[in-house]
């Protein structure tokens, strides 16, 4: 409406119209060197649907100041969670870290390459750190377990101190590869290796939060994804302290452990054997549990079951109920009571039960609990359960993934769209195309913190007007879930992608309400990466095709 209307002598009048343009809904066209600005002054003597008895084009024109880029369009936003899940790994590498290791012997002073990675599913992408990590003797770690600490004060490698065990540079954020070098420890025996990984925010390093090599040349600690701040490890000659921000309680951290055999000293003349393959296994959780005295249970192990004896009367908890005794979480498949004891029968077609596995060179060992859970909800250890089997050569091979962590995610997405410059290295300097020309369109979606996602467009109109109304002239070019209609008898089409999270296109003017501005309408879909179906495409027409 007029701020100020004045009659003219001659029957006209005189309005004044105090408003910025926006507040008019006045559209923009940006020239190479103006900024105009369109409108029409209108008078509607009746109310819509009834025409205007007056139509005047307006038009301001103004000099466009150097630098100034005005926006195509509002970005469109949307909330969007997501689920993924975080599977841990680790195995030995060749010299070359091109696969897994072919022998699991190392001479003394050599280097073991171990690798660790997490694969983020869909979750958005995260550093991996080696938090600790242990050699010891034992499969399970005791209080009296012997042990010589590899990885120590959330991450800092103290065997590089002594020896010339590093980290190495990253390849990406999610993949972690150790130099270790072969140092003496317990000849002759077993040797496993526990290492505590840690999924963490690439852009958040702290204190409890890092991974430090001992650089001799310096004599001092570095920060190897980041030397500039290298004061992070000042502490690992002290104490390193982690804040309480998303700590290991979220679950984003795993335990994993590694056979290894006899690793000599790098003093020694002799060489050491090593597991070629993983045992892992997750501590996400410690149950309150009560030794319930040692005793001599007698285990079967069969092909699909497992039998475990046990005399009834035992110290702390004298009336066992069989029914409630649970071989890591399956329940018995059958119980009976011996003379003295009784013996319960897990049956099942593959090992499950929450049982550890760990493949030696000969043998495949799988281990669990047994434990006993009364109405009372508190659990009470029974036995550690242990299963050897033959390994056989070139049939068995256990699966590389086993830990896995629920994680949740959640981001905003947002959409935008732009005209842009014939090479897209920047938006278009005008709005203004030649019949025929090709016009570079590109769209995105910025996806903050949500896990990675493809961007497709779905569908596609040119429109007279900037709302989409019933009565509303278009014309259709994609259309049917991300088919390309236009590129079949144009010259228009996708252009390869960048990222998954951009869409690249070139759109050949063509004829369609001469003299007025044209809009063009999108809807763009983000999507699961490399999950395609029908309704969730990319479609052009490439010669007849």
């Amino acid at each position: 409406m007029p701020s100020n209307f004045s009659p003219l002598p001659d029957g006209g009048g005189e309005a004044v119209f105090h408003y910025s343009f926006k507040d008019c809904g006045f559209k923009v066209q940006m020239a190479e060197d103006k900024v105009i600005y369109q409108s029409t002054v209108g008078y509607r003597p009746k109310a819509k649907p009834h025409p205007s008895a007056i139509s005047f084009p307006i038009e301001c024109a103004y000099k466009r100041t150097k630098g100034w880029t005005a926006p195509f369009l509002n970005p469109g936003y949307a909330s969007v969670e997501g689920q993924g899940q975080l599977s841990f790994r680790m195995m030995l590498l060749n010299e070359h870290f091109t696969g897994p290791a072919q022998s699991n012997s190392f001479p003394l002073g050599s280097f073991i390459p171990v690798w660790a990675s997490v694969e983020q599913g869909g979750h958005q992408p995260l550093l991996l750190l080696l938090d600790e990590c242990v050699a010891s003797t034992s499969m399970v770690l005791e209080p009296m377990t012997p042990v010589h600490p590899i990885i120590t004060n959330h991450g800092c490698l103290d065997d590089g101190k002594n020896g010339n065990s590093q980290f190495l540079p990253r390849y990406q954020t999610s993949e972690v590869i150790l130099h270790l070098q072969a140092f003496r420890f317990a000849l002759n025996e077993d040797i496993y290796i526990h290492c505590k990984l840690v999924a963490w925010d690439p852009q958040s390093f702290d204190e409890g939060k890092k991974m430090c090599n001992f650089i001799k040349q310096l004599g001092g600690w570095e920060l190897m994804d980041d030397p500039s701040k290298s004061a992070l490890c000042n502490c690992c000659d002290s104490v390193c302290t982690h804040r309480r921000k998303r700590d290991v309680d979220s679950g984003t951290y795993c335990k994993i452990s590694r056979a290894i055999k006899g690793l000599p000293s790098r003093n020694s003349a002799s060489s050491a054997t090593m597991a070629t393959l993983l045992y892992v296994v997750v501590f996400a959780v410690v149950a309150a549990t009560s030794q319930a005295g040692k005793m001599d249970f007698s285990v079967e192990c069969g092909k699909e079951s497992v039998t475990v004896s046990w005399p009834l009367a035992l110290p702390n908890e004298p009336n066992i109920d069989p029914y409630l005794v649970r071989l890591g979480y399956c329940t018995p498949r059958s119980v009976s009571v011996v003379p003295g004891g009784a013996r319960v029968v897990f049956q099942f077609k593959e090992w499950r039960c929450g049982a550890e596995m760990m493949a030696l060179k000969n043998q495949i060992v799988w281990s669990t609990e047994l434990i006993y859970v009364p109405d009372s909800g508190e659990d009470f250890l029974l036995q550690r359960v242990a299963c050897v089997y033959e390994r056989q050569v070139g049939y068995w091979t256990p699966q590389k993934f086993k830990p896995v962590i629920e994680l949740f995610g959640s981001g905003e997405l947002v959409f935008s769209m732009s005209l842009m410059n014939t090479d897209f290295s920047g938006p278009a300097l005008t709005a203004v195309y030649q019949l025929g020309s090709l016009i570079p369109i590109s769209a995105s979606v910025e996806q903050q913190s949500h896990q990675p996602l493809l961007l497709l467009l779905d569908e596609c109109v040119a429109a007279t007007d900037a709302k989409l109304g019933p009565d509303t002239l278009t014309h259709p070019f994609i259309t049917n879930k991300g088919c390309f209609d236009e590129s079949r008898k144009t010259k228009s089409s996708f252009l390869p992608r960048q990222r998954s999270s951009e869409m690249r296109l070139y759109l050949q003017a063509f004829a369609f309400a001469l003299n007025v501005e044209v809009y063009l309408h999108c809807k763009l879909v983000a999507w699961e990466d490399g999950s395609f179906n029908e309704g969730k495409k990319a479609c052009h027409d490439t010669n007849g095709r």
